[in-house]
């Protein structure tokens, strides 16, 4: 079987500013993030204009009353698609008295080369040999259908750019027409595909 990246951008977390509101972070987060879902690695774009959400990594149900600061702890923030954020809930597991941020069901996906747990199958399917990456696809329920979907709709995107990039530098009158065509017809193919999966992401 074929195997793909799962994610092509590292993740790193960089704010370093402490602020009173969680969606204060929500700008940080997109850009420490690439515009991508922490967990299944959607790109943002596609679900516009609905928002992404900010997941706490340890649950509010866990920490509140108990380590009150990690509401608003960078290291404790993912950004996060909906499907995700609500599949993850407040499922927990650990010692939330300890210094760190952890939670035993998951990988973060802020300090963690993701990787190195999961990949793509030929269908763009979210798979893993590692057994808690298996169960983390099990309880974000990441078989669903609109993960393909969205891995597929990004794939096309990039061939998208890459034939505009060509197109700029292509000196070949002949050529530079077939790219041209090539890249009108994907942009319809784009388009349709983005409301698709938008309807199909949050069916009505």
């Amino acid at each position: 079987m074929k195997k793909s990246r799962f994610r092509y951008d590292a993740v790193e977390r960089t704010c370093t500013e402490q602020k009173k509101q969680v969606q204060k972070y929500r700008k940080a987060l997109s850009e420490d993030f690439h515009g991508h879902c922490g967990y299944c690695n959607l790109n943002d774009k596609l679900i516009a204009p609905l928002p992404f959400q900010i997941d706490h990594f340890v649950p509010r149900a866990e920490f509140k009353g108990k380590r009150d600061g990690l509401e608003t702890d960078y290291r404790n923030l993912v950004y996060s698609c909906p499907k995700c954020n609500r599949a993850k809930g407040r499922s927990f597991k650990g010692d939330i008295s300890k210094p760190s941020v952890d939670n035993e069901l998951y990988y973060d996906p802020g300090s963690t080369e993701m990787n190195q747990i999961f990949y793509r199958d030929e269908m763009g399917s979210i798979c893993s040999d590692d057994i808690k990456g298996q169960d983390m696809i099990r309880r974000l329920k990441l078989k669903h259908h609109i993960h393909n979907s969205g891995c597929q709709a990004e794939e096309l995107d990039k061939t998208y750019r890459e034939i505009g990039r060509q197109m700029e530098k292509e000196k070949n009158e002949k050529r530079a027409e077939l790219l041209r065509k090539a890249y009108d017809r994907l942009s319809h193919i784009l388009l349709e595909q983005r409301e698709l999966f938008r309807e199909s992401y949050y069916p009505k």
